[in-house]
């Protein structure tokens, strides 16, 4: 699950570079994912924190992007 929302995260970074809105939404996918990972692989707080506020940044820049 982590390789996965590593992916998404380098594959939300090359799309922002490309200057599409699907950067957002790839970013917002994987640090969703590493919440999860987070939370349930020896409760690291820490991890999942610091993902659940990148995911909601991401969610911020998507809305941002849109409007």
């Amino acid at each position: 699950m982590g390789w996965t929302g590593s992916a998404f995260i380098i594959l939300g970074i090359w799309f922002v570079g490309d200057k599409s809105m699907w950067g957002f939404v790839f970013g917002a996918a994987g640090n969703f994912l590493w919440v999860y990972v987070g939370l349930k692989r020896g409760k690291q707080y820490d991890l999942a924190v610091v993902a659940l506020v990148a995911a909601l940044l991401n969610l911020r820049g998507l809305l941002n992007w849109v409007g």
